[in-house]
């Protein structure tokens, strides 16, 4: 008998203690419920206050409720909505009549301006959590000092929330307090302080109550809920009033060391946290507060008009000043980085020197011809005459050949452009060694005319044919370079593996799509297709595993973007998808006008429906499995799948189309179609908004990378009522962000930087440059008067210019893209440029006007003034 009895008490003590995953999950539901607290309830309770709106208590918790379930309301993007479930609907009460059970509901009775309690209790994943928190309006000072003694009350209970101690000394605590400070309030103090919390709301026998002689451990979590019933309210005469109840409720976690972790300790509950002032007649002849109480932090009652909308000039002002603290964080960080001067330079690149020929000596017999284009294969190089002498070029010099002409018994052209240090693409494998060599003088181009066209023609192939091979050449060496040998997967053999079936995989693994299996095994995938091809994918390369449901797309995939690239057939690849397609609706082929009533098409939409939850189902429990199987791996791995925030998305140009960019926990992508787009946000600097012009129906946004030798990020051609909702995500994961009218020549912004990193940042940094940018935008304006055909003509000549070497850059990137006609007439890419100049020019000729029309109004206002 004896055993057994000790049998049931470990058993509770196990219950009660949770796991380090159970806590994580927990954390979670506290996650939810203080948000909710604070972005519901809070918001809502302060907008019906401001606007004087008569709402009954049923009718706000049933609001608060609805929000829950919509986690993005209350500014939750990483949990899921199908996680999450209520403890209890949320229970708000005020004017008088307080019941600080758990069991208590809403009643249909109006809000009152008077104190106002919430209670809020959270489940994710069945795990539970609570939150309680009471409001004043307008408060005596007894009040305050009431609350205040409360607070210190459940502090104290929190202190003693110890390995250890029994359950009883959190009670007891909770009482000496009040004793000590004001032992008029123990009559009305709750009978116990709260319970243990779990997948239970209350767990049986764990109430913190005088008797309960039970021991604390860690790992225990408790809902520390200290409340005081019938309190009244000196000189009050309205019954709704007079009477009032004070109740906080945090959740709390026990260490094994330290001070337990309040879990909902972001919902303050600090007096000038919780209370309102509005300066009626009781305060006139108290002293002044000098606290800033939250009404003066978030609303001005007094003076503020109804018809405001306080929730944006909230967040304009806090993101303000959060972007002020970023701006300063910066300085501060940039300052650290460049101290010691390793990074304030480039680091010297050793360059070796392009040597077609040692010695005229060396020419091959082909260059006794004078005045002749040759091309030299073997040395890969070109030979051609400059004032009787033949020069040799090597072939990496050579950035383009052209040919012209030759129709109709014309004279044929071969134009030779080569590389310079002002064109030289930074990508290339010879810029670095024109870099260096940028104080010597360098041949920009060369034209030659030939009544043969055949020889023309064959120069030209060529030295295309040369330059390919020295391309390929180039990039086999910098694929070795960059080669990543994984380790080998170790393959579970027992037990069952987390599994998903019926996959596609993109990149194909043998140029034709087929049908696989994706498992995971004890230190990576496996991606196994039915022709037998293997594809290993290591935990440890993968730097962000991303899912996509089917929500409002006909697909659902798995993304890994990988640290180091690996091969998959012939070519090394950073990105690996795998996804399953639901396929397109029904269509009619009789071309009949269909009835929302047909019962087939019913029928249709409910199968389709059906399929795709099941889809979802499939690949959410591979990943719950692929989860619950790495935090019991032996190494600890980082690894955790990311849900893209749909809500967030905004359309735009990344890589080269439109596509729908959204931003995740931890990267900003494009997934649904390849090419795809993943950015690291912790590689990012700072973001930067171009083309913000009023008027103007889309803007660009640059992201700046930590390391400078890296190219911008560019996302163009993004709509500008997405303008607002971007940078307020930005703001809320600390990403400093500027904006400016013009475009940035980002490639000499960069080569500047990277030449003085500390000197940059010395001088302002990106702030500094900002400012410099606007300074020049005023200057121009001021100077309306001095505006001239002339000088837009001579922005227009800069503007093409960087337009052509963005041109040439794109064009060296891309494949047969060196295929160029030099013909007559403007080509696509010419007519594109001069629509982009037209367009530009407008806008341009919009601002001045604006501004002219402004300065005009101004002055005139001013005349008007002095003449009075």
């Amino acid at each position: 008998m004896l055993r057994s009895l000790v049998g049931s008490e470990m058993c509770i003590r196990d219950r009660y203690k949770k796991e380090p995953e159970e806590i994580k999950t927990m954390r979670k539901a506290a996650q939810v419920s203080t948000k909710g607290m604070q972005f519901s309830f809070v918001k809502r309770f302060e907008e019906a206050v401001d606007a004087e709106t008569k709402i009954k208590h049923s009718k706000l918790a049933s609001l608060v409720e609805e929000d829950i379930f919509r986690p993005e309301k209350i500014k939750i993007k990483t949990l899921k909505t199908d996680h999450i479930d209520i403890c209890y609907q949320p229970i708000i009460q005020s004017g008088g009549v307080y019941d600080l059970k758990p069991s208590a509901e809403s009643n249909d009775e109006l809000l009152n301006e008077g104190v106002v309690t919430c209670s809020i209790g959270v489940r994710y994943r069945s795990y539970c959590s609570n939150i309680a928190r009471t409001f004043f309006i307008d408060p005596s000072k007894d009040m305050q000092k009431t609350y205040e003694v409360l607070l210190g009350a459940q502090q104290a209970c929190i202190d003693t929330c110890l390995p250890g101690k029994e359950f009883s000394e959190v009670y007891k605590a909770c009482e000496a307090h009040i004793e000590k400070h004001n032992a008029e309030l123990l009559p009305g103090l709750v009978k116990n302080v709260g319970f243990g919390m779990g997948l239970e709301f209350r767990e049986t026998g764990s109430l913190l109550s005088a008797k309960n002689s039970r021991k604390i451990q860690a790992g225990m979590v408790f809902n520390l809920v200290v409340g005081i019933a019938n309190l009244e309210r000196a000189g009050e005469t309205e019954d709704k009033k007079k009477t009032y109840a004070i109740q906080i409720a945090d959740t709390v976690v026990v260490n094994e060391e330290g001070e337990p972790d309040v879990l909902t300790i972001e919902s303050k509950s600090g007096w000038t946290d919780v209370s309102y002032e509005f300066g009626g007649e009781d305060d006139e002849d108290e002293e002044p507060v000098t606290k800033k109480t939250k009404v003066e932090k978030e609303f001005n009652f007094e003076t503020r008009p109804r018809t405001t909308k306080a929730d944006f000039q909230v967040d304009d002002e806090a993101r303000k000043q959060h972007q002020a603290d970023l701006e300063r964080k910066l300085q501060e960080e940039a300052a650290a980085r460049f101290a010691s001067g390793k990074d304030s330079k480039k680091e010297e690149v050793k360059t070796k020197a392009i040597v077609a020929y040692k010695s005229s000596a060396d020419y091959p017999d082909l260059a006794v011809r004078k005045n002749t284009v040759q091309v030299d294969t073997k040395h890969e190089c070109v030979l051609v005459p400059i004032g009787g002498v033949m020069v040799p070029f090597h072939i990496s010099l050579i950035k383009n050949a052209t040919k012209s002409g030759g129709e109709e018994g014309q004279l044929a052209y071969l134009r030779l452009i080569f590389n310079t240090p002002a064109n030289v693409n930074s990508k290339e494998t010879i810029y670095k060694t024109i870099v260096s060599h940028a104080n010597h003088s360098f041949v920009s181009e060369i034209s030659y005319k030939s009544k043969d066209k055949t020889s023309i023609e064959t120069n030209l192939r060529l030295i295309k044919e040369l330059q390919k091979r020295i391309k390929d050449r180039e990039k086999k060496k910098e694929e070795e370079a960059m080669a990543f040998k994984q380790e080998a997967l170790v393959v579970t053999k027992r037990g069952n593996l987390p599994r998903l079936q019926e996959l596609q995989m993109r990149p194909v693994a043998s140029g034709r799509k087929s049908q696989g299996i994706l498992e995971a095994h004890e230190n990576g995938f496996r991606f196994s297709t039915v022709k037998g091809e293997k594809i290993d994918i290591m935990y440890n390369n993968i730097r962000h595993a991303l899912h996509e449901p089917a929500d409002n797309e006909l697909i659902v995939l798995i993304h890994f973007h990988l640290k180091h690239p690996i091969m998959v057939g012939k070519k090394r690849h950073s990105d690996i998808q795998f996804y399953t397609e639901l396929g397109e609706a029904n269509e009619s082929l009789d071309f009949r006008r269909s009835s929302m009533w047909d019962p087939d098409e019913i029928e249709s939409e409910q199968r389709e429906k059906k399929h795709k939850q099941e889809v979802n189902r499939r690949y959410e429990k591979f990943i719950k499995d692929v989860e619950n199987k790495i935090t019991t791996l032996p190494r600890a791995l980082d690894l955790a799948f990311d849900i893209p925030y749909s809500e967030l998305g905004f359309d735009g140009v990344p890589v080269k189309s439109l596509v729908r960019v959204k931003p995740s926990v931890n990267a900003l992508v494009a997934l649904i179609e390849p090419p795809y787009f993943v950015m690291s946000l912790d590689d990012v600097e700072i973001a930067y908004f171009e083309r913000v012009v009023p008027g103007i129906k889309n803007f660009d946004l640059v992201f700046v990378f930590k390391d400078y030798s890296r190219a911008v990020q560019k996302v163009n051609s993004i709509p500008t009522d997405k303008l607002k909702d971007i940078k307020d995500w930005l703001d809320s994961i600390d990403k400093k962000f500027y904006e400016g009218v013009a475009a940035v020549n980002w490639n000499k912004l960069m080569k500047t930087i990277q030449d003085d990193p500390k000197g940059f940042h010395e001088d302002g940094g990106w702030a500094g440059f900002v400012e410099e940018s606007d300074g020049e935008e005023e200057e121009v304006s001021e100077d309306e008067s001095e505006y001239t055909e002339d000088e837009d003509d001579e922005e227009e000549e800069e503007s093409d210019e960087e337009l052509s070497e963005v041109d040439e850059d794109e064009d060296d990137e891309e494949e047969g893209s060196d295929e160029e006609d030099e013909e007559e007439g403007k080509d696509w890419d010419e007519l594109e440029q001069e629509a982009k100049r037209d367009d530009k020019r407008r806008a341009q000729e919009e601002i001045f006007e604006e501004r002219s029309s402004k300065k005009h109004k101004s002055g005139h206002k001013s005349g008007h003034r002095k003449h009075h």
